[in-house]
């Protein structure tokens, strides 16, 4: 099996039309990818942003695009956001895209 390319210091972008609802939000991924296949347009370490993201398991996630990857160590700022906005960091699950609840504790 082959690995997915992988995204360091990531952080998650919302995407949204301020008139949709919340559970329509379009997330896209902000990070440093390392062992991308095309090495030539992504080489390690290139700062990407994904198309929106489609499925999450775990911490691996799959984008509209069908790209997949794994997400690696989150961005110190971006971290210190979501304590900021009240919410709870959940290292195995750390990406929901159909609605996220305030100070969910992890397992």
């Amino acid at each position: 099996m082959k690995d997915n390319p992988k995204l360091e210091d990531w952080s998650a972008e919302g995407r949204q039309n301020l008139w949709s609802a919340p559970e329509l939000q379009r997330i896209s991924i902000v990070g440093r990818v390392y062992g991308h296949p095309d090495q030539e347009t992504f080489p390690d370490g290139d700062r990407i942003c994904t198309s929106y993201v489609k499925n999450v398991d775990g911490r691996i996630i799959t984008t509209h695009s069908g790209s997949t990857y794994e997400l690696g160590e989150i961005a110190p700022e971006y971290e210190q956001w979501i304590t900021n906005q009240g919410y709870t960091y959940n290292y195995e699950n750390p990406i929901k895209v159909h609605g996220i609840r305030k100070n969910e504790k992890s397992n």
